[in-house]
């Protein structure tokens, strides 16, 4: 089962932000960040994700703000595992949500007065008809958005929804409508999560859990590694140093003194120095970083 603790400890210590982000500094997107959980490599777009979840998460979390952006981390765990082959299931729950939520009230907006939104570039290059607005995009997207409810088109689907909800959502007049869409972003990604058996499907595993909040401030699998033989490392000279002092081998006098880490180090030439752990994890952390 999934160690719950250990995954709210880890949705604490991770922020989102609008790019694939970095796991050593714990800023990553959404995506990334189920790659994460799910002990892939760093990457935004997971094998264990849905291709359709995929497309439409990515695009909000690139464009939200950052507090509305932050509200996507409890989704990363319900992500991983969605690769269920159902998208076709997810692209007509988004096409219905779509036409029973998001186009009337823009309808209610038009009546009401609010100005025309200017049609963007990125909308444009998607070819919705002769038209010169936002608005009347996203009558002309609901109204023929069927044929793409199928592969190998339905994954334009998400995408679209998304950039609209996102135009919609910038280009409000009231901070309380830009939220209003931002919610309603939010909402349609909980469904799409919930498509598929309600048993767990692919579980976020406790130990890939654990390993990305290591020493260092390292994150993820290679840290682990990373960790593990720098503490090997160590161990190994030790040993060595404790044989020398059995034997007595000394090319000049020495003197100890103790380090801040409580290693104990030596300055002569040809014994074993603080420095030389310096080189070798600096080495470590170039390879497995």
């Amino acid at each position: 089962m999934v160690d719950v603790a250990s995954v709210e400890h880890v949705l604490e210590r991770v922020q989102l932000v609008p790019e694939k982000g970095n796991r050593r500094n714990r800023r990553l997107c959404v995506m990334s960040f189920v790659a994460l959980l799910a002990g892939e490599d760093h990457t935004d777009a997971p094998v264990t994700a849905s291709p359709f979840i995929n497309y439409f998460a990515t695009t909000i979390n690139y464009s939200m703000p950052d507090e509305e952006r932050q509200r996507l981390k409890l989704f990363a765990p319900r992500i991983v595992g969605t690769n269920d082959g159902l998208d076709v299931e997810r692209s007509r729950i988004t096409l219905s949500w779509f036409n029973d939520e998001i186009v009337p009230h823009l309808q209610a907006c038009v009546i009401a007065g609010w100005r025309p939104i200017p049609l963007t570039a990125e909308l444009a290059a998607h070819g919705w008809g002769e038209v010169r607005s936002v608005q009347d995009f996203a009558f002309a997207f609901a109204a023929d958005a069927r044929r793409y409810v199928a592969p190998p088109e339905m994954h334009r689907l998400a995408t679209v929804g998304a950039t609209l909800l996102i135009i919609c959502a910038q280009s409000a007049p009231l901070l309380s409508e830009a939220q209003w869409y931002w919610s309603k972003a939010i909402d349609l990604l909980d469904r799409l999560c919930d498509v598929g058996p309600q048993t767990p499907r692919s579980i976020v595993r406790p130990m890939n859990v654990e390993n990305t909040v290591i020493t260092h401030g390292r994150v993820g699998g290679r840290g682990v590694i990373y960790s593990a033989l720098s503490k090997i490392v160590l161990r190994a000279y030790r040993k060595l140093g404790k044989r020398l002092r059995a034997r007595s081998v000394r090319l000049e006098t020495y003197r100890e003194k103790p380090a801040d880490n409580g290693f104990r180090g030596r300055t002569s030439s040809g014994t074993i120095t603080r420095t030389s752990l310096v080189y070798i994890n600096a080495h470590l952390w170039f390879h497995f970083s």
